[in-house]
């Protein structure tokens, strides 16, 4: 399945409580481990192209500033 296909699936499951509703115990548990892998997946891809989303990875709790976007935009530059 694709990755895009995944993510439209993850997000029909989680729209829909009845398909949530209809699952056992079991695979509501890994239907929960593949959702928060696939946002940590996207997270790290975002990381990979942005530098403010690099930042928050490593520092969730960062508190960003006018001047830190200045220079992530110069970063970005550079590194795209």
């Amino acid at each position: 399945m694709s990755d895009l296909r995944l993510k439209e699936r993850l997000e029909e499951i989680l729209a829909n409580p009845k398909l949530l509703d209809a699952m056992t115990s079991d695979e509501q548990k890994r239907f929960f481990q593949l959702y928060k892998q696939n946002e940590r997946l996207e997270l790290n891809e975002n990381a990979k192209k942005d530098f403010m989303a690099f930042v928050k990875v490593i520092w969730p709790g960062f508190v960003e500033g006018r001047h830190h976007k200045i220079i992530a935009d110069k970063f970005n530059r550079i590194a795209n």
